[in-house]
This record gives C-alpha cells, structure tokens and sequence, in this order.
C-alpha cells in the first residue's frame, strides 16, 4: 500500500474513532484520491485537527461536509415518506444495504450512499409503481430481473429490489425459496414504529453484506474501500454476531473464505491488524478500483476472467453489443416466454447504450484494445486466492 493510500485509510479511521489525523502535508493528493473512493467526507470530518490547512482550504472542506449533511437529511426525508406509506398500504418492505448501515457510523452523513435499495415481494410491485409515480418519483430503469430504478430531484433514487442480484441466480434462490435456511422472509426484523417494515436480523444482512461486496467484484471488476469500512463499523457494532449461522449461510453461497480474507483487509487497515500477502495483494486490489470499480478492471473481469478468451477491441464491442440469449434474459424477462423479440430488445439495449452510456461504453472499448493478460492472469489468480473463483 502507498503512502497516500495509508493516509486515506489513517484519515477515515481518525474521522470514525475521533483521534488525530495522520502527519502528511498532501493533504490536496489525499482529497482527490479520496474523492475517487467517495470518502471525502471523512477528510471535511478531520479538518478542523489539520493545522496545514488554509483558510480557503478549511472553508471548502466545510462546505462539502454541510453539503453531505443536507443531501443526507433530503433523502432521510424522501425515504421515511415513502416506507411510511408503504406500511399505511401493508406493503412489507426491507431495507437494504446503506440505509442500515447510515445508522451503525458516528454520525449518518459520514455513510453516503448513491440511492436507496428496498425489497419486496413481486406481488406488491404494482402498488409500490403506483405510490412511487404518485410522489412525483420517475421510473429510470431498464427491464430486468433484479429491480426497477425510480429517481426524484434533487437527490433521491429507489430501487425497489425483486431479487437481491442480477447473475447469480444460485444465491438468489438462497434467498428467495422458502425451504432454504436464508430465506429472507424468514429471517426479518420489524423495525420500531411500523408494522410492515423490516431489516435482515444481523446475521443474515452481514451474509449479504459480503455477498454484495463480492457482485461488485464478479460483476463489475471491483469495488470500493467504503465496503471494507461498512465491514469493519459494522463488526465494531454486533460483537455478538452469531458467527456458526453466518459461516452456515456463507458456505450456502460458497462464500465463506471470501469473508474472511474481507474481514482479514478490512482489520488491517482499520484495526493495524497483521496481514498475509494475499490480503495485501487483495487491498492493492481494492485501493486501485475507486469506488464502484474502473473500466479497465471491468473489461477484464468480462475480457479474460470469465471464460479466457482473447477477443481484442472489436471482439469485445460486440460481444457487449450482442450478448447471448440467456444474458438476455436477464435484463429483458419478457424474452423467457417470448423470445421472438430478441431483435427488439438488442434495438432498445442499443438505443439505451447509446444515448445514456456512450462515454462509459467508449472507455470499455479503449480498455479492451488494451488488456494486459499478463495483468488479468495475476487478477485471476488473487481471485482464486481470497476465495471468489475456483
């Protein structure tokens, strides 16, 4: 791990235990890194400690903080409304993933978090779209089998989840069907106040917790360090956790030794716990991803990782362009029983590319005429050994 990233990393952990930011006068290099990781906030939380900061320098960190204090509360506002509702209609409801979590950090704001995500059952989707359209939310989202986005100015967006992932069908199953130990209707805790409004009971939501972190990483070729902060406030916050049910319910998911190499990064750098080289190699992993990832990482993952082969830039456009029937199916459902209208749905995933995703859709095409396979086969290779591949 470099410098600048050992800062990043002292400076969240001074901003969570409250104690004194580290000595480094990169304080500028350390703010851009940290915006690529969305954890600026944690460095506006420090900055009345830092003395080498400037007037000018002291006001935009405040500045960004207010900033993070006033979106916070928009959408605690904006959500509490909307479950509100849900529960006057008896539309069960869980709360996923960062709206939990918001309430385990010192303080709500220091967890940000892009939008909302709520699950519930297929039955109620109807419902929900009615109330949502209702509130003045509009329906931003593609089809697909997982959820349906709903956005609102300035600062909200929904998703209200059917599924919890998008390709992995084996864990949603773990979740969904009701004679598996995990099945999420089972394993819910109401929340204060309402009567149709609940969150996992703590053993489950961790499971998840590593099972989304591990999505990001198959799916989109990384993720973040926010995930192995979640990981670490949030066994900070439930010593108590039932370890022989979460270790049951990983092994379910096939993701038990990839939780602990996670719990493993995530005491190095927050608790200055020793590490294997794996798990360092796995951080240097992480610290070069940004938040949600990066496109380079992500063409590999879809280039080499998944089957191998070397397709080149314009092998891989249209492969992205293309995909199979059965990745079809995934984002257009409709083809499973009618699956005729594959050319129409190839026309609107185009048009969608095009008009909303053409320079995300560009860096992707630049990345794979670029692929180090020397690289991939090291990525392979780290993901076999913290426990994502076989």
């Amino acid at each position: 791990m470099n410098t600048l990233a050992q800062n990043l990393i002292d400076s969240v952990r001074a901003a969570i235990l409250e104690t004194d930011p580290p000595l480094t006068e990169n304080w500028n290099k350390i703010l851009e890194f940290a915006q690529k990781h969305d954890l600026d906030n944690f460095l506006a939380e420090i900055a009345p400690k830092i003395e080498s900061l400037s007037a000018e320098e002291r006001e935009a960190m405040y500045n960004l903080q207010m900033t993070s204090i006033i979106k916070d509360a928009n959408q605690e506002s904006e959500v509490d409304d909307i479950i509100r509702l849900f529960d006057e209609r008896g539309i069960n409801a869980v709360m996923l993933k960062g709206w939990y979590l918001k309430k385990l950090y010192p303080r709500r704001d220091l967890r940000t978090m892009g939008d909302t995500d709520i699950f519930i059952k297929e039955s109620d989707q109807s419902a929900v779209h009615d109330i949502l359209l209702c509130c003045e939310y509009k329906c931003n989202s593609t089809e697909n089998k997982k959820d349906i986005a709903y956005t609102k100015l300035p600062f909200q967006t929904l998703e209200i989840h059917k599924n919890l992932f998008m390709y992995e069908d084996k864990w949603n199953d773990c979740f969904n069907m009701p004679d598996s130990p995990m099945y999420i209707w089972n394993r819910l805790v109401k929340l204060d106040g309402y009567g149709h409004i609940y969150r996992m009971d703590d053993e489950l939501f961790f499971v998840y917790m590593i099972a989304h972190t591990a999505k990001h990483l198959l799916d989109d070729g990384g993720i973040g360090i926010r995930a192995f902060i979640d990981i670490w406030i949030y066994l900070r916050n439930k010593p108590d956790l039932d370890f022989d049910i979460v270790n049951r319910d990983l092994d379910k998911l096939n993701l038990r030794k990839f939780a602990e190499n996670s719990i493993s990064l995530s005491a190095f750098w927050f608790d200055n716990k020793p590490a294997a080289t794996e798990i360092k190699e796995f951080g240097d992993y992480i610290i070069k991803c940004g938040v949600y990832g990066n496109s380079d990482f992500f063409v590999v993952n879809n280039e080499v990782m998944r089957d191998g082969k070397q397709r080149g830039k314009w092998g891989y456009a249209w492969k992205r362009a293309f995909p199979g029937m059965e990745s079809m199916k995934v984002r257009y459902p409709k083809l499973e029983k009618k699956p005729w209208l594959l050319p129409v749905c190839y026309s609107k995933r185009l048009l969608y590319s095009t008009t909303h995703r053409r320079n995300t859709i560009k860096r992707e095409i630049n990345s794979a005429g670029n692929v180090d396979y020397d690289q991939a086969h090291r990525i392979r290779e780290m993901y076999k050994n913290i426990g994502l591949q076989e």
